[in-house]
């Protein structure tokens, strides 16, 4: 890959960042996967700015990137990113109106957060789901209720330091485009939830 499909590639990447569309409206299906099957995807050690990355490394993560994907877990954080010098796919902007909030996801009840795959609604999806809230979540923060998670399948390098500390991999489902909880024994879409 010549560099500038690398820069193309990167353009597109940073385009699907802003997503509003959900798979469904979109025409999509989600791929059922397991939890460990995302936590356990390779990428490169490579640099964390795309544009400096070589055509193998690129070539490593295309098959998965952008994925739509569906998984489960439990979540034990809920951690919006606003203020400090805010992230590069938001362009650095730090207002609560202008940033991610991450969660942890992780396989089993009782597992650490520094081993969990990171979840992220954006700004624009969260005006379309007012429920994605710690509020309503609350009773599945931190619980042993489990979560079944839709969305883009994205490697975040930005992220490496955060590994083994808040995460276990660079490969986030960012933008989750639907949360659902295990409620009366069966999944309920937490836009539902009175």
């Amino acid at each position: 890959m010549e560099s500038g499909a690398i820069e193309h590639r990167t353009r597109q990447l940073h385009q699907q960042e802003p997503r509003r569309h959900t798979p469904e409206t979109d025409g999509i299906q989600y791929h059922d996967v397991t939890w460990t099957a995302i936590a356990q995807l390779t990428y490169s050690n490579a640099k964390p700015l795309r544009k400096n990355w070589t055509a193998d490394e690129i070539a490593k993560i295309t098959p998965f990137e952008g994925e739509t994907v569906r998984t489960t877990g439990y979540l034990v954080a809920f951690k919006p990113q606003s203020g400090g010098k805010g992230e590069g796919t938001n362009c650095h902007l730090s207002a609560p109106s202008d940033t991610d909030t991450h969660l942890a996801l992780v396989e089993d009840v009782g597992d650490a957060e520094k081993s969990s795959v990171v979840i992220e609604f954006t700004p624009r999806f969260l005006k379309a789901h007012p429920n994605w809230s710690r509020k309503v979540l609350l009773p599945w923060l931190n619980s042993d209720n489990p979560v079944r998670i839709s969305g883009w399948l994205m490697l975040d390098p930005d992220h490496r330091n955060h590994l083994n500390r808040f995460r276990s991999t660079l490969w986030e489902i960012h933008p989750i485009t639907k949360i659902e909880v295990r409620k009366d024994n069966r999944w309920v879409d937490v836009d539902k939830l009175k």
